[in-house]
């Protein structure tokens, strides 16, 4: 399938150039392991809430045949991180990269400057053909680079914004196929605008510690979806709390209490070897959210965390526009795309490079939440704009990453881990933590 890449010709972003590409769903397999890296501020600029901006950072080399997501982990207390972006002509997984620009929502007025630490992004790194299961040269040298980085730590407190100067490392981490996804539930009645990012109170929701989180595509609620989460500042090894998330909204209305708002992946993660803790989640009463005859519809369920065991095999998407559409700065809008499949017992994730020259997706456009065992059929996605444009019909978007689950099972039915022995896990060709 053929597609058109739209990028920005320089710096100054007053000329839009194209690339046709080759969109075709391709298969990877991932190693067990990632790295993060730091998102540094390279400007100083002041952004006013509500209004997306395209913010400088300071320059990222990565090796080819790499993918990279933004982690809900500790950022700036003010921004949150919606796209990053390549230097130059946008390149595919397969290439070498570099990031020096990232799309930026500010949930409240603020001036970022150089030095302030922005947030954190994920690097995993896959092979397109056969997994040898040997780090490549290239990988091993970047991922062994751990040189410390000055940054400005972003403060807010009862005074207003301050900043702290710490020395942060960037480095390696292994990954456990053991996950799970928590639903994230309203905790108040709040009114949204169709366009606006806002930050709801959500049912609290505690993390284990040696975990990392990202926002599960596709749980939506009729007005909008989460893109990310707040809560305590602390590290990956502790354990955490997170009361807040940033909602994005589609369409104007209230959101109320006990609404289903959207899910989080939760993922196990280890700078060292560790085991993998479960624990007991409690059901919850929520409301399932659809959008009927011009109203929120809504409908009672009960739910609670699903754990489940990922492969490390997958698959990315392409995600091509099927419609022309303008576009404006910070309006949120809904954009029809050609279908795509989603099978069953899979979990999606978005890919933030290449990002398009008029802004990047924020979620996939499901019309009721689906969980992880049920097929998905996709024909919209949700879409932040960042200039004034027209998308065309053949637009290349972004990409989506899929993900095969083996096994999935109700937390709230398993004290501990799933029964699923070491040689299961081995036959399947997972990794697993050991003491």
């Amino acid at each position: 399938m053929r597609a058109v890449l739209k990028f920005w010709s320089d710096t100054t972003k007053d000329e839009v150039s194209e690339k046709a590409v080759d969109a075709r769903i391709t298969e990877f397999k991932m190693y067990p392991f990632a790295a993060w890296r730091l998102v540094i501020s390279d400007t100083k600029k002041k952004l006013r809430k509500g209004e997306p901006e395209v913010v400088r950072i300071q320059r990222v080399e990565l090796p080819k045949k790499t993918l990279v997501k933004p982690l809900s982990i500790p950022h700036h207390p003010r921004v949150v991180i919606l796209g990053l972006m390549s230097c130059g002509i946008p390149t595919m997984v397969e290439e070498r990269k570099c990031l020096d620009e990232v799309v930026v929502y500010p949930t409240n007025n603020c001036e970022i400057d150089y030095g302030d630490l922005l947030g954190v992004f994920e690097v995993q790194f896959v092979e397109t053909g056969i997994l040898k299961g040997i780090k490549s040269k290239e990988i091993t040298n970047f991922v062994g680079y751990t040189e410390l980085k000055e940054v400005k730590m972003v403060l807010e407190g009862y005074d207003g914004i301050s900043r702290k100067k710490l020395s942060v490392p960037s480095f390696e981490y292994r990954m456990s196929p053991m996950a799970y996804w928590v639903p994230v539930v309203c905790d108040e009645n709040a009114e949204v605008d169709r366009g606006e990012i806002v930050k709801l109170s959500i049912k609290n929701i505690e993390l284990p510690p040696n975990t990392v989180v990202k926002p599960l595509c596709g749980i939506n609620h009729a007005l909008g979806t989460v893109v990310d989460v707040t809560g305590d500042v602390k590290l990956v090894e502790e354990e955490k709390s997170l009361n807040g998330a940033l909602f994005a909204a589609v369409r104007s209305g209230i959101v109320e209490e006990g609404d289903l708002i959207g899910a989080l992946n939760v993922y196990y993660v280890a700078t060292r070897d560790k085991t993998v803790q479960f624990r007991e989640v409690e059901q919850q009463m929520v409301s399932v959210t659809n959008f009927e005859g011009g109203k929120v519809v809504r409908k009672k369920i009960v739910t609670n965390a699903v754990g489940y065991m990922r492969s490390f095999s997958g698959y990315w998407i392409p995600v091509v526009s099927e419609e022309d559409v303008e576009v404006k700065k910070g309006e949120i809008t809904v954009v029809k795309v050609r279908d795509i499949i989603i099978p069953e017992y899979t979990v999606v994730s978005l890919l933030h490079i290449p990002t398009h020259a008029f802004g990047c997706i924020l979620d996939i456009r499901v019309p009721r939440p689906r969980r992880i065992e049920e097929r998905k059929s996709i024909s919209e996605i949700i879409f932040l704009p960042t200039a004034d444009g027209k998308i065309e019909t053949g637009d290349l978007l972004g990409s989506l990453s899929v993900h095969s689950v083996y096994t999935t099972w109700d937390l709230i039915l398993f004290p501990s881990e799933p029964k699923i022995t070491f040689d299961d896990i081995k036959r399947m060709g997972a990794f697993i933590f050991t003491e």
